[in-house]
């Protein structure tokens, strides 16, 4: 009866199956229907996360100057949301002497495909990022940055 009450735009809107008969059958319409709610729940939750992902890759960078080594200061963009890699650039790295060790070379992964560039060593350095500090931090050595000397991702 409740069906027919109803006006169109609501009943798209809403979950509307004609009642069972029997208690039987009730229960099983229950369970399915009891399981769509739960599918859509599921896939309106993914699509709150994939919104709430979208907003962190949107979320404001901002460039420190960071103490290295005790000693030298470089030009970091800083990324808090969504940006793993830390990076440093090889001319900096050079110039100031910086503790470089060569690993198996790897390619970075960036939005779905590979670098052209191989990365073959990182730096260990000390950092203090306004008061902020790791005693050994590990930065991939690329060829070139753009803009910047050191890309540090935090989360």
């Amino acid at each position: 009866y409740l069906n027919s009450a109803f006006l169109m735009q609501i009943l798209t809107r809403v979950v509307s199956i004609k009642e069972k008969l029997t208690y039987e059958k009730y229960c099983k319409q229950l369970r399915a229907i009891s399981n769509k709610l739960a599918a859509l729940q599921e896939i309106q939750e993914k699509k709150k996360k994939r919104h709430e992902a979208l907003n962190s890759i949107n979320s404001p960078l901002f460039v420190v100057f960071t103490l290295i080594n005790q000693k030298s200061f470089v030009d970091t963009l800083i990324n808090t949301e969504c940006f793993l890699y830390r990076m440093i650039d090889l001319r900096f790295a050079r110039k100031h002497n910086l503790l470089r060790i060569n690993i198996s070379f790897r390619f970075l992964k960036s939005f779905g495909s590979f670098s052209n560039e191989a990365i073959t060593e990182i730096a260990v350095v000390k950092i203090n990022i306004s008061g902020y500090t790791e005693n050994r931090a590990y930065l991939y050595v690329v060829l070139k940055l753009s803009g910047h000397d050191m890309i540090f991702g935090l989360l």
